[in-house]
């Protein structure tokens, strides 16, 4: 605006009588700085205004009362609001120690709820280096005492350093003026230009702001020139969330973009160190659900894996607060990535596991600690499920002879219900010969003792040989812990690459898997390249039901797929001693690839689910076999065909399986081609949203 020069600015206020008024047949008033001059900018970095509308207050960072480009602040103020802040005399607040290009106010103005309080920031303040940057406060006790006689507290960054631009993008308060937050875009912490938040909080306000040591916190996954505070800081009333922005992170693809989220309980407690991390509307090459969907077994916890950032991977968590209500109904999901990560590591490639209760999450990585490809293990461990899964610091499982090429973890993660036994699989160790496979399992004795303490068994094949590939599609436990399943696509004992399944089952908790000798289980049927294992095996919980899939089966047509079941009537009797069920798609036709993913059931194994991901072009569909009870036959009962109503060809519905809450009730797939290749999480449940029908009832 130019009425007090080209360039000087002004501000707008609009004021209604209430709130069925509409702003937009109020005829604003236009403020301005009496002394503004040419060039100033009033209004540049925004306005402050106090809860009761009492205080206003904007600046002009090129104001030139204390050298070139100092900087001022200026405020109205009324004593009600009948009073017209147009015929209010302003003030202009200074910094009586500011200096050319200090640029007070470039980043705006903040004034507390209550108007006792009011903040800008200095982002050319010379103090701790050219252009560090500073904050400064303003603060009386009562609203009798003008602004402007009182003498400001500078706050700087006690670490801070040239070029931190500390408030260029102005400062936050929180309603009653305890806790203030301002940010350093040029901080070099995560990398250069990575950039910090940082809060400055007093437990009283007889405590001065120059007495607190700030607290910075930063993007622990940050990069170089993230500029994490770019645009800002925000800060709730109660102090208790604030959340800024680093508009260049690249996690979606070059500067996608990201927006990160502190919180705390109440105002006694610590901000949380890690923040909640969201940027997922507008993500390409994401590939959501790569490596499957996992549910917790009482239906509250989701989890599937992405390849994000440069194929670095992570975890998306989503939480519902009961069974009760829809994941359609809940929070944005929480990002996990490994502190440690790097390109290529694809974490959540193997999808993810999760215990019973939802307290205990796990997921794999290419990672390399062991030599190229060696894999690892990520654990994250809660005490309760208030506890976000963000705030959690993740232990790293490796295996202590893992070598170059072992790939531990990439068949996926396997938890018991309590949490307490974690297996995995090396499909690409050498033990019997080159990739024949082996598992590990890492047992502790309680959930507040890392898995990491513990040395892993690991079980491989007696009669293993080369290329059997062992644990390729991951490994499966009963809920006592007492069975152990997993599989060898590549076995040849029914021709070339038949497969088999192998089960360990102990009498108790305290025998170790390591004293057990396998039984081996085959397809009686099997031929050449039926795959048998492939993605996998599945135990029930009450270990009585057994499934694996053999997606290269012909039975109806070639590469159509089947599921094979084998089912005991109690755990005295072996499973060697049980024929097996084969299941196919009644419709079955070539290449449909039905269990390429896997094969899930119930805890109690009355509801088995697979799917076929070649299904129509590749958008795919996953088929449901539900019996009234453990007497009728699988085999006696008709799959239920579902797929996305919304889907198409290349989705690639259900590549990475299915899951199934325990109660059989939920059950989760991903599509990772879906939606120029973000891919996408469907879930089916008892809880129908509008605009879908059941058996599909909502799409995360």
């Amino acid at each position: 605006d130019d009425e007090q020069g080209g360039g000087s600015g002004s501000v707008l206020v609009w004021e209604r009588d209430n709130a069925s008024v509409s702003f937009s047949s109020v005829e604003p008033i236009k403020l301005t700085d009496v002394d503004g001059d040419t060039l100033d900018y009033l209004g540049y970095g925004g306005v402050g205004l106090s809860a009761n509308g009492l205080v206003l207050a904007s600046g002009s960072y090129q104001d030139d009362d204390q050298g070139s480009s100092s900087g001022s602040v200026v405020v109205w103020e009324r004593e009600n609001t009948a009073t017209s802040f147009a015929s209010i005399t302003s003030i202009k607040l200074t910094d009586p120690a500011g200096a050319n290009s200090d640029q007070l106010s470039r980043g705006g103005v903040a004034v507390s709820g209550n108007g006792l309080v009011l903040a800008s920031s200095s982002n050319g303040d010379d103090d701790q280096g050219t252009n560090s940057g500073s904050v400064l406060v303003w603060e009386r006790a009562n609203t009798s005492i003008s602004f402007e006689g009182v003498p400001p507290v500078k706050l700087v960054d006690p670490e801070g350093i040239s070029n931190d631009f500390l408030g260029r993008w102005g400062v936050a308060l929180n309603g009653n003026g305890l806790v203030l937050a301002s940010t350093s875009t040029g901080d070099d912490e995560q990398g250069e230009s990575s950039g910090t938040v940082l809060i400055w909080e007093r437990a009283n306000s007889s405590t001065s702001f120059a007495s607190v040591a700030p607290a910075k916190f930063t993007d622990s996954t940050g990069r170089t020139g993230d500029l994490l505070g770019y645009g800002g800081v925000t800060l709730s009333a109660n102090g208790l969330v604030f959340a800024s922005s680093a508009y260049a992170d690249d996690d979606q693809g070059a500067s996608s973009g990201s927006v990160f989220v502190w919180e705390r309980v109440d105002a006694a407690a610590q901000f949380e160190s890690e923040a909640r991390k969201y940027g997922l509307s507008d993500i390409t090459d994401f590939q959501l659900g790569y490596g499957g969907a996992t549910l917790s077994a009482n239906g509250l916890v989701l989890a599937a894996g992405t390849t994000f950032g440069n194929e670095q991977g992570s975890i998306l968590v989503w939480e519902r607060q009961n069974a009760t209500s829809s994941f359609a109904n809940a929070t944005p999901p929480v990002q996990l990535t490994d502190p440690d990560g790097a390109s290529l590591d694809w974490l959540g490639s193997g999808g993810a596991s999760l215990s019973e209760d939802g307290l205990v999450l796990a997921s794999s990585s290419f990672d390399d600690d062991k030599g190229d490809s060696s894999g690892s293990i990520l654990v994250w461990s809660r005490n309760d499920p208030t506890l976000s899964f963000a705030s959690v610091v993740p232990e790293k499982l490796v295996d202590p002879d893992g070598s170059s090429m072992d790939y531990l973890g990439q068949g996926g993660v396997t938890l018991s219900s309590n949490g307490l036994v974690l297996v995995s699989s090396s499909y690409g160790d050498d033990d019997r010969g080159s990739v024949s496979g082996s598992l590990l399992v890492w047992e502790r004795t309680n959930i507040s003792t890392p898995f990491n303490s513990t040395d892993p068994i690991k079980l491989i094949d007696p009669d293993g040989s080369s290329g059997d590939y062992l644990g390729f599609g991951g490994a499966s436990m009963s809920a006592n812990t007492f069975v152990l399943a997993s599989s060898s696509y590549g076995d040849d004992t029914q021709g070339d690459k038949s497969g088999s399944v192998l089960v360990w089952e102990r009498t108790n908790s305290t025998t170790s898997f390591s004293s057990v000798v396998p039984v081996k289980l085959y397809d009686a049927n099997g031929s050449s390249s039926d795959y048998l294992g492939y993605g996998g095996v599945c135990v029930s919980a009450n270990a009585l039901v057994l499934a694996s899939s053999s997606y290269g089966d012909d039975d109806k047509g070639t590469g159509s797929g089947s599921v094979i079941v084998w089912e005991r009537r109690n755990t005295s009797t072996s499973f060697a001693s049980v024929v097996a069920v084969k299941l196919v798609d009644p419709n079955g036709v070539d290449n449909l690839a039905l269990g390429f993913g896997g094969v899930s059931l119930s805890e109690s194994g009355i509801v088995l689910s697979s799917s076929s991901y070649k299904e129509n072009s590749s958008e795919g569909s996953v088929l449901v076999w539900d019996r009234t009870n453990t007497t009728t036959s699988f085999a006696n009962v008709v799959p239920v065909k579902i797929s996305d109503p919304e889907g198409s060809a290349g989705d690639l519905l259900g590549y990475g399986g299915v899951s199934l809450a325990a109660n059989g009730l939920v059950l989760a797939s991903s599509s990772y081609g879906s939606y120029g290749e973000v891919g996408s999480v469907l879930v089916w449940e008892s809880i129908c949203e509008s605009g879908y029908a059941p058996p599909l009832c909502m799409v995360v």
